[in-house]
């Protein structure tokens, strides 16, 4: 089963939120998965093109320092922009400072990281300031169902207001996006 979800990880067709687009990862893989269970999924990462948001917290047996590095890796292809990287607490703080240094070079313009690593540092704010500039930057254009599907961010994404405005709502818009999707595919 866990190879199947590897490879369905790796060639875009993993079925996950928002259409195979937010990858939550304990849902697919248990919180004890030990450090070469993450590092197979931040492989498959590398060539998965689909998954913009990932929630890769609360794995405390197999989220180390190695795995930070890999994961900012796999962030500067730019193609995820939503992260939740919280309550992985065997990452060191110098580790944590190297991913503050790369974060500028990702497409990540919301995330969540557990600040009790970076107490008695100005981490938080440097993380918060790559980000920020990120979003001004808009990097990459954000669909409008991973940003429906993304919370538990220090910022949450919203909504554009030209779909805030739509008629029937940003679920109705949806629908029609991907009933336009699925008829120009035919």
């Amino acid at each position: 089963a866990f190879k199947d979800f590897i490879e369905r990880l790796a060639n875009n067709t993993l079925d996950c939120d928002a259409g195979g687009k937010v990858l939550r990862l304990k849902r697919f893989i248990k919180s004890n998965a030990g450090p070469l269970v993450i590092n197979a999924v931040l492989d498959a990462l590398k060539t998965n093109t689909k998954i913009e948001a990932l929630y890769i917290q609360n794995f405390e047996d197999g989220f180390f320092d190695e795995q930070l590095e890999r994961l900012t890796e796999v962030l500067k292809l730019k193609r995820i922009w939503c992260l939740n990287v919280g309550e992985n607490f065997r990452t060191t703080l110098d580790a944590w400072k190297q991913f503050a240094e790369e974060l500028p070079e990702t497409a990540v313009s919301h995330m969540y990281a557990s600040e009790h690593h970076f107490i008695g540092t100005d981490l938080k704010n440097q993380m918060k300031d790559a980000i920020r500039e990120t979003r001004k930057a808009n990097i990459i254009p954000h669909s409008l169902e991973v940003i429906m599907n993304c919370g538990n961010m220090w910022y949450n994404p919203k909504l554009p207001k030209w779909a805030q405005d739509i008629k029937g709502g940003a679920a109705a818009l949806i629908a029609r996006q991907q009933a336009a999707s699925a008829d120009s595919s035919v």
